[in-house]
């Protein structure tokens, strides 16, 4: 029993002795990672029906009330996008950049081109689509519930 003591005692000392270590390294201030604000992906003339981004095939008609301009809230750095059109799959690998408007449209030939500018709006309007939601596989229907998405091959 006095073993156990002793053993939880000298834990507790240690924990305090580092703890007082690193307050002293860093002037009293806890270490925190550096915020990435999230960007925005938009898609302009794109066919949406077969879009793909980082290998998530889901349906983008119909998830937004209005007809999808983009995706809100995209973790800051490299996606792979991949269209269909015409038969013939399109990739393109773009970086999302923090707090900044990647827009990827078809450039010559149906070749998909990206162009960066504007900082990320602090409110987007009805025809975003919340990226991390989406790309779980789950959206929210105009009535509030969520539906999961099931048998996405004749979405």
């Amino acid at each position: 029993m006095q073993i156990a003591l002793f053993v939880t005692a000298l834990a507790i000392f240690v924990y305090l002795l580092r703890r007082a270590v690193v307050a002293r390294r860093t002037g009293g201030r806890a270490l925190a990672a550096p915020k990435i604000a999230p960007g925005c992906l938009e898609l302009e003339g794109l066919p949406l029906r077969h879009l793909s981004i980082d290998g998530h095939m889901l349906p983008l008609v119909g998830v937004t009330a209005a007809d999808a301009r983009g995706f809100s809230h995209v973790p800051a750095g490299s996606h792979r996008i991949v269209i269909v059109a015409d038969g013939e799959a399109r990739a393109l690998d773009a970086v999302v950049r923090s707090g900044e408007i990647t827009r990827i449209s078809r450039g010559e030939r149906g070749a998909l081109v990206t162009s960066t500018g504007g900082r990320v709006p602090v409110r987007f309007d009805a025809s975003y689509i919340h990226f991390p939601t989406w790309s779980r596989g789950t959206r929210f229907m105009l009535t509030g519930g969520v539906s999961f998405l099931r048998g996405l091959e004749d979405a």
